[in-house]
């Protein structure tokens, strides 16, 4: 799970919550893609803003 703030262009800067299970790498795995996410960000009277937060559950499987 990453927990993620939208800055005022709707890039985020993320940061691993938990990760199950640990020590296998998913947690910067997920970091790594998370760069390539973009949301709408907040507004504030019609204005986009910095500093709306998410949190995103990513869940990896194992090929075969």
């Amino acid at each position: 799970v990453l927990s993620c703030v939208v800055n005022a262009s709707g890039a985020l800067r993320c940061s691993v919550v938990s990760e199950d299970p640990p020590g296998w790498g998913f947690g910067n795995a997920s970091l790594e893609i998370s760069r390539f996410f973009r949301l709408a960000p907040q507004t504030r009277d019609g204005v986009p803003t910095d500093g709306g937060t998410i949190r995103i559950p990513i869940s990896w499987q194992l090929g075969e």
